[in-house]
């Protein structure tokens, strides 16, 4: 039993990875995929590989959140509305400059 569940180890380590990367971007999950398994075939040991790919997972999950972040920073920039305030401001500032020098 304690061998079939060693010779195992490695097949799960892909499966966690290939879970992985379905939270992530396309682009960004593919390569990293690649990443992961070069990382995980150079593991000495099915323990070491499995204990890696479920480490992975925290990786996984801090790309994610940045991800997310950067797409909500876009999108925000996308729709950008300045305040009021802001264009006042300006146009007092363009106002007085043009007072000063005619």
């Amino acid at each position: 039993m304690a061998a079939e569940t060693y010779a195992w180890m490695p097949a799960v380590a892909d499966w966690l990875l290939q879970l992985y990367v379905r939270f992530l971007p396309q682009e960004t999950g593919e390569r990293l995929l690649e990443e992961w398994r070069a990382v995980l075939d150079n593991m000495p040991g099915n323990i070491a590989t499995l204990l890696v790919a479920v480490d992975l997972g925290r990786t996984m999950v801090f790309i994610k959140n940045e991800a997310k972040e950067i797409e909500e920073l876009e999108e925000a920039n996308r729709t950008r509305q300045f305040p009021t305030e802001i264009i006042a401001i300006d146009y007092w500032i363009d106002d007085a400059v043009a007072k000063e020098f005619a």
